[in-house]
């Protein structure tokens, strides 16, 4: 199930929600989650942080107005909207996060990425990796952010003042990006 954050913005000490399991690594403090709040990118920061850390490494992805669907490119985004499934993502984020801390010397690991509608210039995923080194720590950054885009299944739609498309090839399943099912598609 999908986290949920309280107070109203997600900080690291509440990104695992009651009842998950430790997200601890021996070798790592690995914290992930899937959140509907807003994400607090200090408290990110801050979490990957201490004095056992020399380099920390921050990818920060978020909502811009340009269009990623091929033939929509001439489009304003006004927001996005994701939709994650409902253990998969979770289970599969912790996963690439652990594998990161094993894979490098890293100290800490944090990657969260948001559900719901995010508006422009909202922060929608951040990846944090704090290492005695900032090689390590830049190289897990790259690496889990890349993973977390090909691998875990979460689904971005675009919201443009006319209609909305799916990024990739279809939305969730059972709704077809071209057959507008849940998705209402603009003119082409």
């Amino acid at each position: 199930s999908q986290t949920k954050a309280s107070p109203a913005r997600c900080v690291p000490t509440d990104i695992r929600g009651p009842g998950a399991p430790s997200s601890i690594s021996a070798m790592a403090d690995v914290r992930t989650g899937i959140s509907e709040e807003p994400l607090d990118i200090p408290s990110f920061v801050a979490s990957v942080s201490g004095p056992e850390v020399g380099g920390v490494a921050v990818f920060i992805g978020t909502v811009r107005e340009s269009a990623a669907v091929p033939g929509r490119e001439s489009k304003s985004v006004v927001r996005l909207d994701y939709e994650a499934h409902p253990t998969l993502a979770a289970t599969r984020l912790e996963a690439i996060a652990r594998a990161a801390g094993e894979r490098w010397d890293l100290s800490r690991v944090r990657a969260v990425h948001r559900t719901g509608s995010c508006g422009l210039g909202e922060p929608t995923v951040v990846v944090a990796c704090g290492a005695p080194h900032r090689t390590s720590a830049l190289e897990a950054c790259h690496w889990l952010i890349d993973e977390l885009k090909a691998t875990v299944p979460i689904w971005k739609r675009e919201v443009y003042a006319d209609g909305s498309s799916w990024v990739g090839a279809q939305g969730p399943p059972g709704r077809d990006r071209k057959a507008g099912v849940a998705a209402p598609q603009g003119p082409e």
